[in-house]
């Protein structure tokens, strides 16, 4: 967003509490860790904040996959103040979205809809939405790891003596749905002790 649209950026700063450094890109990223951006050749999307995308335009080619809620979300958000758009890849970058998983999964008795990301059932999505509109949770099924996302800050969550406060639930996008997806996670967690879960901000990640 910084390259793209210094004004931009700056209106960003002003209402968020967060930073970048120049050099902090995706690409320096991947460059310190070896990789050629070119060889990424699919990027799938949790969710719709610029902090957490605005690094799209910076990627050289790939195929952006998601969930059709969330790809209608970035495609018919008309609101002019919606500073992901300046985040958007470029119209060149084909768009997907998943098909409905048919095989069978423990997933599928706690979630409605689950789309199978690839095609063969490795890599499976589930819409999570509360803490940001359209969120989406992958299941990585050959590992039994679940990456979250933002839906919760992080695995503490689990702890039964932690609730959540007013204050964290006037910051989410839905305090209900928030409420409702945070109640199924534990459930899984509970349920089904060798899935893995990963958040966005767990130590680890």
């Amino acid at each position: 967003m910084m390259k793209k649209n210094p004004i931009l950026y700056s209106k960003y700063l002003s209402k968020h509490r967060v930073s970048f450094d120049k050099k902090d890109t995706v690409t320096e990223h991947l460059s310190r860790d070896n990789m050629d951006p070119l060889c990424i050749k699919k990027v799938l999307l949790t969710h719709a904040n610029a902090e957490c995308c605005g690094a799209l335009p910076l990627l050289p080619k790939y195929e952006l996959m998601s969930t059709a809620q969330l790809l209608c979300v970035l495609k018919f958000d008309n609101d002019s103040d919606h500073i992901l758009k300046s985040t958007l890849p470029p119209d060149n970058i084909p768009i997907k979205a998943f098909n409905v998983f048919k095989g069978t999964s423990v997933l599928k008795k706690y979630f409605k809809f689950v789309y199978d990301v690839l095609g063969d059932g490795s890599i499976l999505a589930v819409d999570i939405s509360g803490a940001a509109n359209s969120m989406t949770g992958y299941f990585i099924t050959e590992k039994n790891i679940f990456f979250g996302a933002d839906a919760m800050t992080d695995e503490r969550f689990f702890d039964d003596n932690i609730k959540p406060t007013d204050k964290l639930l006037l910051m989410q996008y839905d305090s209900e749905d928030y409420m409702n997806v945070r109640n199924i996670l534990k459930k899984i967690h509970t349920e089904n002790p060798d899935i893995k879960f990963v958040f966005s901000h767990s130590k680890e990640f």
